[in-house]
């Protein structure tokens, strides 16, 4: 989508115009697509030009989100969300909608949203992907968001997901080397510990129940980091991936059956209890 503006006075070019009507810079304004001439070019007084929404509002909310997202629960520190499968966790501009952050910009007073300002995810401590459900904590002060986010693995001390994965998978300790190739929306590669390369991953996965007949076991996982991929990617390493994530090699489902259930944040245990989607293939009421 694009606006119209038209320019009282002669410009040096698009860039120097947006510069005090936003804060896009040049490489941002190349991923949007625009080409180099149009952006460059000089503008004549009176002369008017079609602006990218997104650029005119780079770093701004949009405010639109239909998905229905839970509030777990509020504190002066925290906003604990239950976000379901298949919403982005934050937006990557501002046309993005349907997505953690939009929900909170619907909700919230815009001083909520100036924690950590020059990025779409703000004050979110951690991501969760599109086909992952679960509990997603946003902080409301920006010196705690970075307290937190610089020592993540020290300061944030459980992280517990669940997961169906295919196959009978026996309880025990994951550790790996990680590989990522940079590429957007690439697949992770788990590797032997003693790789040269890659980043430290550990989990610990408990077995919580088989499924005999359909071959399917419900794991309880404790992670260590929280690398992009990690379980997902460490769990399909074993010959078990999980359900309905095709992108490791697992069979279609009706979804990706992760879920993260609980963080303990500040001496605080957060959990998003909303098991229901294991009750397909497990009877979790004992």
């Amino acid at each position: 989508m694009k606006v119209g503006i038209c320019f009282l006075e002669p410009q040096l070019n698009l860039y120097e115009a947006l510069s005090s009507l936003s804060s896009v810079t040049k490489s941002q304004v190349k991923k949007l697509g625009e080409k180099k001439k149009y952006w460059e070019a000089p503008i004549k007084k009176g002369e008017c030009r079609e602006v990218p929404l997104d650029a005119l509002n780079y770093l701004k909310v949009n405010p639109v989100c239909d998905h229905k997202i839970n509030v777990i629960a509020e504190t002066s520190e925290f906003i604990v969300l239950s976000k379901p499968f298949k919403c982005h966790s934050h937006p990557l501009r501002y046309s993005d909608t349907n997505n953690a952050i939009s929900f909170i910009r619907s909700r919230w007073p815009d001083s909520v949203l100036q924690v950590n300002a020059n990025h779409y995810g703000r004050g979110l401590l951690y991501r969760l992907d599109y086909e992952t459900s679960g509990l997603l904590i946003y902080c409301k002060r920006d010196f705690l968001h970075k307290e937190l986010r610089e020592s993540f693995s020290t300061l944030v001390k459980e992280k517990t997901y669940y997961a169906i994965v295919e196959g009978n998978f026996a309880s025990r300790s994951l550790t790996h080397k990680l590989v990522y190739s940079g590429e957007k929306n690439s697949k992770a590669k788990a590797m032997d510990i003693g790789h040269s390369e890659g980043i430290t991953a550990s989990l610990e996965a408990k077995r919580v129940e088989h499924n005999q007949e359909r071959n399917l076991t419900l794991l309880q996982v404790k992670l260590k980091e929280g690398h992009r991929h990690q379980i997902r990617v460490q769990l399909a390493a074993e010959g078990t991936p999980i359900l309905g994530d095709t992108l490791y090699g697992a069979r279609e489902s009706q979804r990706l059956f992760l879920h993260c259930y609980s963080y303990s944040v500040e001496g605080k245990v957060f959990e998003d209890p909303n098991l229901n989607l294991f009750e397909l293939f497990f009877n979790l009421n004992g």
